[in-house]
C-alpha cells in the first residue's frame, strides 16, 4: 500500500510544486486547462480575503498532491454560518487512485470543522464524469445539483434587437454607494444560499483598477440590476494544455473570424485565455431583462476579453432561455455536504429553488 503524509503547506519548499501540479492539471472539458497562479500560488487567496488553507500530500519530500481550503461565511437557508469551500485540488497523475484525494479531503473536514463550518462545498466540472462518479459513490451525503449553471464564457449568439433596451446602463460612481448597497441588500433576501460580503469589501472594491461595475436603471430611476467584471489575470489564468481535434481544426479559421469583430482570440496551446470574470451578477425579481440588456452591454465593451459568467439571476428557471442566446463553454455544478448532522440533515430535507454562487468572493 502507497504511503504518504498529509501535511500544511510550506510556502518556500511547496509554492513552486504546486505551481506545477496545478498547471498540469487538465481539467476534463472539450478543451483541456489548467490553473496558473504563478508568481504566488496563494497570491489569489489573499485577494479573496477569506481565511484558508492548503493541505499536501508528500513522500520522500515529493509533493503528490494538494487541496485548498477556504472558509467563507454565508446566509443558508435564513443563517449566517461558515462554510468549508474546496476551489482547487490536484492528484499527480502516477498518484491517482491511491487514496491521496481521500486523504486531502479528511484533512479539510477535520480543518473546517475545527474551525466552526458546518457545511462544505465545491464546484464540479460537468463533464468531468469520473469525479461525479466518484463522489456518488464514497460520499453519499453530498447533494450534487445538476440544474444550475455556474459558470461559463459567454458569446452572444443574437444581435441586440433580441435584448431589451428600455433600460439605462452606466457605471457605478463613487456617490451611488449607499443606493448599490441597498440594492444588493434587498436583492439577496430571496436567496437561500449566498455570500455574506462584509460592507467594508463591498466599498474596496471601488478603489480596485482591476473591478468596475455597471448598473441598469429602469424608467423611474430605480437599480434594476447589476453586473460587475473583474480583471483577475495578476493573480490568476486558464492555459490551454490541449485541444480536441475539432478544436485545433477550427481554430484558425475561428480566430479570423474573432478578430474581424475584435473579439478575443483562442491562445495556441500553452497560451493563456484573455478572461475577464463577472461580479455581482444581480437583478430584481421580475427585471432580469435589465440584466440581460447589462450582459449585452458589458459582452461588448469588453470584446478583445473572454467573459466568464459566474452566476445567472434566477438561474434555476432561466437555464434553458439563456442558453437560446448564450454559448457555455464551461459548465460547473455545485456540490454541498454538510460537516455536522444538523447540516447534513438539513441539505437533505431542503433543496433551495435559487443558489446564489459568486465565485469571485469565494
Amino acid at each position: 500500500m502507497a504511503t504518504f503524509e498529509i501535511r500544511t503547506y510550506q510556502p518556500e519548499v511547496d509554492n513552486p510544486r504546486i505551481l506545477a501540479i496545478a498547471k498540469n492539471l487538465g481539467i476534463p472539458a472539450r478543451v483541456r486547462l489548467g490553473i496558473d497562479r504563478s508568481p504566488d500560488f496563494t497570491a489569489f487567496d489573499k485577494m479573496l480575503g477569506d481565511p484558508f488553507q492548503i493541505f499536501v500530500a508528500s513522500a520522500n519530500e515529493e509533493i503528490l498532491g494538494f487541496l485548498e481550503v477556504c472558509l467563507p461565511s454565508f446566509f443558508l437557508f435564513g443563517e449566517q454560518s461558515t462554510g468549508m469551500h474546496l476551489p482547487l485540488g490536484g492528484i499527480r497523475k502516477e498518484w491517482r487512485r491511491k487514496g491521496v484525494i481521500n486523504a486531502l479531503i479528511e484533512e479539510a473536514k477535520a480543518y473546517g470543522v475545527r474551525n466552526g463550518a458546518k457545511w462544505g462545498y465545491t464546484l464540479v466540472n460537468a463533464q468531468n464524469k469520473k469525479i461525479q462518479q466518484y463522489i456518488k459513490q464514497f460520499y453519499a451525503e453530498i447533494t450534487m445539483l445538476d440544474r444550475f449553471l455556474v459558470q461559463g464564457i459567454v458569446y452572444p449568439l443574437l444581435p441586440s434587437i433580441f435584448f431589451s433596451s428600455g433600460y439605462e446602463i452606466h457605471a457605478l460612481e463613487d456617490d451611488q454607494w449607499d443606493e448599490f448597497l441597498a440594492f444588493f441588500e434587498e436583492n439577496m433576501e430571496d436567496k437561500a444560499f449566498y455570500p455574506v460580503i462584509p460592507t467594508d469589501l463591498l466599498r474596496s472594491l471601488k478603489t480596485s483598477s482591476a473591478i468596475e461595475i455597471y448598473l441598469a436603471r429602469d424608467k423611474s430611476g430605480r437599480i434594476a440590476a447589476s453586473l460587475g467584471t473583474w480583471d483577475v489575470s495578476a493573480a490568476k489564468r486558464s492555459v490551454v494544455i490541449q485541444y480536441g481535434k475539432t478544436e485545433q481544426w477550427l481554430l484558425r479559421p475561428v480566430n479570423t473570424l474573432l478578430a474581424l469583430g475584435k473579439l478575443a482570440p483562442f491562445p495556441k496551446a500553452g497560451g493563456s485565455l484573455h478572461n475577464l470574470y463577472s461580479l455581482l451578477p444581480l437583478a430584481l425579481p421580475g427585471q432580469e431583462a435589465a440584466f440581460d440588456q447589462l450582459l449585452f452591454y458589458v459582452r461588448k465593451k469588453y470584446r478583445e476579453y473572454n467573459l466568464v459568467l459566474t452566476g445567472i439571476p434566477n438561474g434555476d428557471k432561466r437555464n434553458r432561455l439563456m442558453k437560446k442566446y448564450l454559448h457555455f463553454t464551461n459548465v460547473n455544478i455545485p456540490v454541498l455536504s454538510g460537516l455536522t448532522e444538523e447540516y447534513e440533515g438539513l441539505l437533505k430535507s431542503k433543496r433551495p429553488e435559487s443558489y446564489y454562487l459568486e465565485y469571485a468572493f469565494i
